[in-house]
């Protein structure tokens, strides 16, 4: 599933399965590459190491037309190599080990931008709705209690203004998952996954906005996308 996902970038590679493959043993393909935080090259270079990475890991899953949209649930340092060819100006990446992935249906998706878009335009309404959205699973009463009082509340913290919109989204579903209100237990995987990967872009990139890489990415598909809109 994910070869099918990133098979029109070049620049990224996923382990082949092996055709031996059986029920007992599975056998993919060796990929020669570097630890990604590894890499010795260019502040240019790593940048756009970093670049790559976030489009394919955050951008990639969130903006899919897919129902279910795969994601990689644990890219640590371990888990992308830089993969280099004479043949290319730039080194690409591999992405190793699917074992903790997992799918955002697209409601969920649609309901965190949503909250994105309230978070950038710092509106406390917008917000409350789109949290209504994701935590659809939790206690009625439970859910209106936090609403939008607990948001108020929780925007008003240093952590949170010091953030920017991306990361105020996942810190906001942290917070709220400890006042009691429950998410899917994907959304709080791509949450960790976000995380994770956010220490991996600050080694190799140190002060890399994470959020530009996704406002551009998004810039980019509205602006393909203008002719059928």
């Amino acid at each position: 599933e994910a070869q099918q996902i990133y098979r029109h970038n070049t620049r990224i590679h996923i382990p082949r399965l092996q055709d031996f493959s059986s029920s007992k043993i599975t056998a993919m393909e060796y990929i020669e590459g570097i630890k990604i935080t590894d890499v010795d090259q260019s502040d240019d270079t790593r940048r756009s190491l970093a670049r790559l990475i976030v489009e394919a890991i955050i951008c990639e899953p969130l903006f899919q037309r897919r129902e279910q949209a795969l994601f990689h649930g644990d890219p640590h340092a371990g888990n992308i190599l830089a993969v280099f060819d004479p043949a290319t100006p730039l080194p690409a990446i591999a992405l190793l080990d699917w074992t903790l992935a997992g799918h955002l249906p697209k409601n969920s998706r649609v309901s965190l931008i949503h909250l994105l878009i309230g978070i950038i335009t710092d509106a406390p309404d917008e917000i409350s709705q789109a949290i209504r959205q994701l935590a659809g699973a939790s206690d009625p009463l439970t859910l209106e209690a936090h609403m939008p009082e607990y948001i108020n509340h929780h925007m008003r913290q240093t952590d949170y203004k010091n953030s920017y919109p991306m990361k105020r989204a996942f810190w906001l579903l942290e917070k709220l998952t400890m006042d009691g209100l429950i998410f899917s237990a994907e959304l709080i995987l791509f949450r960790k996954a976000f995380f994770t990967l956010e220490g991996v872009i600050e080694d190799l990139s140190p002060g890399f906005a994470m959020d530009k890489v996704i406002e551009e990415y998004l810039r980019t598909l509205v602006l393909k996308e203008m002719p059928n809109r």
